[in-house]
């Protein structure tokens, strides 16, 4: 690289690293009380014995002890060359020190009473390490990872191997573990989920870890598939045929592997499977040793040097040619290589694949051949050359391909691409069902990348408040489990490489080539930009004179390790040029890059500016996620500026702008800085921004489903913007404060405060052109009306409220469509409440607003059920469920819980349905009663069914009735005289049944509900 370009090129790593690691942190059990009671020549020798130990086990799992601090152990894995197990090898090298430290012999030395036992915390992430000779444990760590390490260590109870469950990750399945209960980590809003490890489980791969945990639907990989099986075709009536599958870590060719092996069209084929690994210590021939042990049904518990003990669990099959004798085996199995034994071992794989190429086509799958041994590379060269003319394919999956391998002349290539985005989008969607917003969805598939190991890794973030940052561009917070993986091939990477990824991983993920040789010096063309194409960790993305990383998560993972003085420097230099760029042409092309650059440099006051600007334009577009995303980072750059009046003012500005797109996905934790906007305004007296953090406050508290504290919330607004003479302000809190009283079932208050509102809108009629706050309060009115069986009225309302914004792409009109949706179930017109709510989640998807297309998913599928029995229903049912007890979106939730109960129900699942229909209960205790009834006569149903004493079932019955009198509900109560009617019929009680058939019949009439007319025909004429 050319060393005089510019500032921002570093020819080499020098001083201190910024660097992935696992820390593991060990510390003697009782070590105080030890060094009171044992003489101090005998705690020295156990500390010397523990610290030997420690430095032995630890190097055998590629780990460094860089600290010992007194009798605790300080050791890292991923440094100087990361890893891509490094948190894999920590777990197993912290289980192998505890076994070792209980083995030692140290009864002379302890007191009596005493064992030598270890307490282990391990955890991952980004540290500073000083330069010093790492082989004698001088290393300096610090870092966040290194203080939660020892703090999880602290937690520890004897001979406890702790660690967070983020940290093990997807490593989980290699390990037998157990819950243990959260720790508490300093830093954190709340105790950590942790686990305890306790052994391995003996699983090898990846790709059996993931079978463990369950593997997803397989997506994106049809064409590939379809070429495999054409190999195999070919194989059958040409001969042999060699492929290679080619493919970065996490793109699926383990799984590729793993479902052609299992297609139909290989039933009568012989399949051979093996696996290369890439830890020291593998015997040779490894994939060739398994195949043979695998088909002939052998132990692998073979040892290195050992020579082999075959006990074959059943004799041979008659009829084999006479070198497949238990003695040829035995050579082929041995673990030594010496003399002419690889061309003795190639002759009996040899007459090995000809024995069963005489019956079949052989399908012969090596997995992870990068890793093969030079024995197994020549003996498949000899098996190659020997057997031409056979029945067999030979299929191999690798990262790349070796100039020197012999399989590039004789081998067809298949090289796995990442998943379209129309795949990634169908592995998120199975991954997070209904969950999470589309933005965040977006992002996922950006940071991923289309691989699939990185898609399915970060899905399991998503829920996580403190998580979610990972979804935010630049956050630097990566899955653990990942880290290796990619620090492993980035420092491959010759250095002038590494430091060009550097300055193109503060860039962005999208990388423009005038901007990238502005900031380096590196001109297009260079052949060093080449040869970084060719590491797969950027490519040509298309875009004109662009480069782009292969994925997001990979540019973060570096992006982390840049220095931050380099860092900010490098971000101060794009934003100088973007502003520059700006003034020439679109002042507003560049504001979220200008506000993320800036906000990079340390320049806190251009970031807000930057920021706020962003949000408001994304606002203005409806574009929701976006909005909040970015007067969040205008917040976080208020933070980092000194408090003066003008930025709490700018607080509390930017926070009511914030609050709106909330309302759309809210989370509890929001509320905290609605609680700090409340104090900033109290503070400076601004009563009209005081009044505006109490509604927002009210508004989210009211879609998280606590509708007191919304209530409460609510009335103090009211106060204040009335107090203040605020109209406009006191008139939309008072609609808002009619749709809390509404959710509650306080039907009296809701109307009186909505028509109030209603009144008012019209009598002075804002400036904005979309009549939000008018056709809401109508649409609240409607849901109201309808529950109280004036569907006419109800229908009129939801109308004229629907007239007021369709077709505008606003975020309301989803709302509103949702209510006119529940109505129509109401009434049991499934087919308008599936419409209704398909073109809700349309416009949800489209402003990115997660608890208005989780509401429009549910009454979908319940409409879809009542019309369709679409076995589909259940599931989005459940998945929503999930989302709304996650994200903690209780607005309306006894619904759900009660069409869930409902549909069990009809599919016989009762255990199921009393659980959910017991939730719609719990639910209905905190003043969301609308699903209530539903359920409780789904309870009394499945109470009539058990037969005997009907007294529960007649509770249940008693509570619906209530619940329908207090909700003055008439299709409710006429709902619950049918299930009482069946059940007086199955009583034997007649007359009364017919008299209640004919009494639901006057109801259902009496509001223009006719789809139970033949249900009660056939009561009254049974």
């Amino acid at each position: 690289m050319n060393k005089n370009k510019n500032k921002n090129i570093t020819t080499s790593e020098t001083g201190s690293q910024r660097r992935h690691v696992t820390v593991l942190f060990s510390d003697l059990c009782h070590s105080t009380q030890l060094g009171a009671l044992a003489d101090p020549e005998n705690t020295a020798e156990i500390v010397r014995s523990v610290k030997e130990a420690a430095t032995k086990v630890i190097s055998e799992f590629d780990g460094i002890v860089t600290q010992f601090h007194g009798d605790g152990i300080l050791a890292i894995f991923g440094y100087p060359v990361p890893l891509e197990n490094d948190v894999e090898n920590a777990a197993t090298a912290a289980l192998a020190l505890h076994k070792e430290i209980n083995s030692l012999d140290l009864k002379d030395f302890l007191p009596e009473g005493f064992e030598a036992k270890l307490h282990t915390g391990i955890e991952a992430g980004l540290v500073l390490i000083s330069d010093g000779n790492y082989l004698d444990g001088t290393l300096e760590l610090v870092g966040d990872a290194v203080n939660v390490a020892a703090g999880i260590s602290n937690a520890a109870a004897d001979d406890e191997i702790i660690i967070l469950d983020k940290t093990l990750g997807r490593a989980r399945p290699f390990f037998n573990v157990s819950a243990t209960a959260p720790v508490a980590v300093k830093g954190r809003t709340r105790p950590q989920p942790a686990w305890k490890i306790h052994s391995t489980t003996g699983i090898s791969t990846r790709f059996e870890a993931s079978k463990k945990r369950g593997l997803t639907a397989f997506h994106g990989r049809e064409q590939e598939l379809s070429l495999l099986q054409n190999y195999v075709s070919k194989a059958a009536f040409e001969g042999q045929q060699v492929v290679q599958i080619i493919g970065d870590p996490g793109l699926g060719k383990t799984r590729l592997l793993d479902e052609f092996s299992r297609q139909s069209g290989l039933a009568n084929c012989t399949i051979l499977r093996g696996h290369c690994e890439s830890r020291g210590g593998i015997e040779p021939l490894q994939p060739f040793l398994q195949i043979l042990r695998n088909h002939f049904n052998l132990s692998p518990s073979l040892s290195i040097g050992d020579e082999p003990k075959l006990d074959l669990p059943a004799p041979l099959e008659e009829g084999q040619p006479p070198a497949l004798t238990e003695a040829s085996l035995r050579t082929a199995l041995s673990t030594r290589i010496e003399g002419d034994s690889l061309a003795q071992r190639a002759r009996i794989f040899e007459t090995f694949l000809d024995n069963l190429e005489e019956r079949c086509t052989v399908v012969l799958i090596i997995d992870d051949w990068q890793w093969a041994d030079d024995a197994s590379r020549k003996l498949l060269n000899r098996l190659l050359r020997s057997t031409v003319k056979n029945r067999i394919l030979f299929v191999l999956a690798a990262r790349d391909q070796k100039v020197e391998d012999i399989l590039l002349d004789v081998s067809s290539t298949i090289k796995l691409a990442p998943l379209s985005q129309k795949a990634t989008a169908k592995l998120i969607a199975e991954l997070l069902p209904e969950q999470g917003s589309i933005s965040e969805k977006e992002s996922l598939h950006t940071k991923s990348g289309g691989n699939p190991l990185f898609l399915e890794e970060l899905c399991q973030s998503v829920y996580d408040w403190e998580a979610r940052e990972q979804l935010a561009p630049n956050s630097g917070v990566i899955p653990a489990t990942l880290q290796g993986l990619i620090e492993a091939r980035v420092r491959r990477l010759p250095q002038d490489q590494i430091d060009l990824i550097h300055i193109a991983s503060v860039i962005g993920n999208i990388i423009p080539l005038w901007l990238l040789e502005r900031l380096s010096g590196i001109k297009n063309g260079d052949p060093i930009l080449r040869d970084l194409a060719r590491s797969d960790i950027i490519y040509s993305s298309g875009l004109r004179d662009a480069l782009q990383f292969k994925h997001g998560i990979t540019r973060e993972t570096i992006y982390a390790t840049v220095s931050l003085k380099q860092r900010r420097q490098i971000h101060g230099d794009v934003a100088s040029i973007l502003e520059q760029l700006a003034e020439a042409g679109n002042p507003d092309e560049y504001l979220e890059s200008l506000a993320y650059h800036h906000a990079g440099s340390a320049n806190f006051l251009k970031a807000l500016e930057y920021a706020e600007r962003a949000g408001d334009k994304a606002l203005a577009t409806s574009s929701l996620d976006r909005a909040r995303l970015q007067y969040e980072a205008g917040l976080q750059a208020i933070k980092r500026l000194p408090q003066t009046h003008e930025n709490r003012q700018k607080w509390i500005s930017i926070s009511s702008r914030w609050a709106l797109p909330c309302v759309y996905g809210p989370e509890k934790e929001q509320l905290d800085i609605l609680d700090k906007t409340i104090a900033f305004a109290e503070e400076l007296e601004d009563l009209n921004g005081l009044a505006n953090a109490y509604y927002w406050q009210g508004y989210i508290s009211h879609v998280l489903g606590d509708q007191t504290a919304s209530i409460h919330s609510f009335s103090k607004a009211l106060n204040v913007a009335t107090d203040v003479g605020n109209r406009q302000s006191a008139t939309q809190i008072t609609a808002t404060l009619g749709q809390s009283h509404a959710a509650a079932a306080d039907y009296k208050n809701a109307l009186s405060l909505l028509d109030q509102a209603i009144h008012e809108k019209r009598e002075h009629p804002g400036k904005s052109r979309v009549k939000v706050g008018t056709s809401y309060a109508l649409s609240c009115k409607a849901m109201v009306l309808g529950d109280m069986g004036a569907f006419s009225q109800s229908d009129e309302c939801s109308a004229q409220a629907h007239q007021n914004v369709a077709g505008q792409g606003h975020e309301i009109e989803g709302s509103i469509l949702n209510n006119r949706a529940t109505v129509c179930l109401w009434q049991g017109k499934w087919e308008q409440a599936v419409e209704f709510s398909d073109q809700s989640k349309q416009i949800a998807e489209h402003v990115s607003a997660p608890y208005l297309y989780a509401c429009a998913s549910a009454i979908n599928a319940y409409g879809r059920w009542k019309l369709f029995k679409d076995p589909a229903s259940i599931n989005t049912l459940k998945q929503v469920l999930t989302l709304v007890e996650e994200k903690g979106m209780f607005l309306y939730s006894s619904f759900f819980y009660g069409w869930t109960a409902d549909v069990l129900f009809s599919l016989g699942k009762k255990s199921d349905a009393q659980h959910y229909a017991e939730k719609a209960l719990e639910r209905a205790d905190q003043q969301d009663s609308l699903g209530e009834a539903m359920a409780c006569r789904t309870l009394a149903s499945l109470s009539f069914q058990q037969g005997g004493d009907n007294s529960i079932a007649d509770a249940y019955m008693h509570r619906a009735a209530l619940s329908a009198q207090q909700r003055s509900s008439p299709h409710e109560q006429a709902k619950n005289l049918l299930l009482i009617t069946e059940n007086q019929l199955r009583t034997g009680k007649k007359s009364l049944a017919q008299k209640n058939a004919a009494d639901a019949q006057i109801l259902f009439a009496q509001m223009g509900i006719r789809i139970y007319d033949d249900q009660i025909a056939s009561l009254i004429n049974n």
